[in-house]
C-alpha cells in the first residue's frame, strides 16, 4: 500500500506481486465479479490476447454493438477501463506497471479516475509500445457494466464507478450469490431460474 495516492493506485502494487508468483494474473475490481461459471475463463483469455502481454476492455462510452473491426481500428486512443484487466507476466508486463506507477504525473496521485487516468496517460505518451504489447477489447467481452450494458451471458459484471452509489455493494453482493446459485444448479442441470431464486432466500 502506498499511503501517499489514492488507495486505487495500489492494485498496480498488487498485480505485480501477484505476476511474480503466477504466470497469469485476472485482476478484478471490488465491485465486479463474474457472471458466468461454465466458461474456461483462462483459455478464454489467452485466446483473446495472443501476441500480447496485457488486455483491457474498453470504457464503457462505446456503443453495445460496437464491431471489432472498429474496435481494433481505434487501439492507439480508445479509452480503457481498468477495473477488470488481464497480465500475462512478461518482463513487458512489469515494465509496463513500473512505468505507469513512476511516470504519472503527481496530480494524478489523487485524480477522480485514480490509476485509470495514469494508464491513459502512459497509452498517449507510448503509444508505440502500446500497440505491440497491449490489447483492449470492448467491454462485452469481459467486463460489462451493470445496467443496459450488462446483457445475460456476458462473463464479468462490473457495478463501476459511483454507479448506484451507497446501495453499491449491496447490489454487489446480491448478484454474486444470484449468479454463485446459478452456476451450482446449472451444474445439477436445474432447468428454471425460479428454483434458484428459491434456494438463494433460502440460504440467505
Amino acid at each position: 500500500m502506498d499511503p501517499t495516492r489514492a488507495v486505487h493506485w495500489s492494485k498496480i502494487l498488487a498485480v505485480k506481486q501477484a505476476l511474480t508468483l503466477f504466470p497469469y494474473v485476472l485482476w478484478l475490481d471490488a465491485d465486479a465479479m463474474f457472471a458466468r461459471f461454465d466458461l474456461p475463463v483462462l483459455h478464454r483469455l489467452l485466446s483473446l490476447s495472443i501476441g500480447k502481454d496485457v488486455l483491457f476492455s474498453s470504457e464503457f462510452d462505446q456503443p453495445r454493438n460496437a464491431t471489432d473491426a472498429s474496435i481494433e481500428a481505434m487501439q492507439a486512443s480508445l479509452r480503457v477501463n481498468s477495473g477488470v484487466i488481464f497480465f500475462k507476466s512478461s518482463e513487458f508486463a512489469f515494465h509496463f506497471l513500473d512505468s505507469v506507477y513512476e511516470e504519472a504525473p503527481n496530480w494524478m496521485h489523487w485524480h477522480k479516475q485514480k490509476e485509470q487516468s495514469g494508464i491513459v496517460y502512459w497509452q498517449q505518451a507510448h503509444t508505440s509500445h502500446w500497440l505491440e504489447h497491449i490489447r483492449v477489447l470492448h467491454y462485452r467481452y469481459f467486463n460489462s457494466l451493470a445496467g443496459e450494458e450488462y446483457q445475460e451471458g456476458d462473463l464479468v459484471y462490473h457495478v463501476a464507478g459511483g454507479l448506484l452509489k451507497l446501495n453499491k455493494f449491496a447490489t454487489v453482493l446480491e448478484k454474486c450469490c444470484k449468479f454463485n446459485c446459478r452456476s451450482k444448479l446449472w451444474k445439477l442441470r436445474f432447468a428454471h431460474e425460479s428454483e434458484c431464486n428459491t434456494a438463494i432466500y433460502k440460504d440467505s
